[in-house]
């Protein structure tokens, strides 16, 4: 009988988390993001100018913004990927 490993009880926020912390690293930035979406950068910068954006509310709470720069925080943006509440 074997024991299962650690990756067999890990969700799929901590999945997701780890992996957009080792490829982007703690703070995303709208190109990042982009890339993560799959969208051009026109385009989701478009999408989040706008006051009415469902993508905009969706992502407000992942967002830091520095300045005049935007950045998504790693670990929310795996809780909203994985469709997850944040607690």
């Amino acid at each position: 009988m074997s024991l299962p490993n650690a990756s067999e009880f890990t969700s799929p926020a901590a999945k997701i988390e780890q992996h957009l912390i080792s490829t982007y690293g703690l703070l995303l930035t709208r190109e990042h993001l982009a890339e993560v979406l799959q969208r051009k950068l026109s385009g989701l910068t478009y999408e989040l100018g706008k006051s009415d954006s469902h993508l905009k509310k969706t992502l407000e709470p992942a967002t830091l913004k520095i300045g005049r720069r935007c950045f998504y925080r790693a670990p929310d943006l795996a809780v909203i990927f994985a469709g997850e509440t944040a607690e």
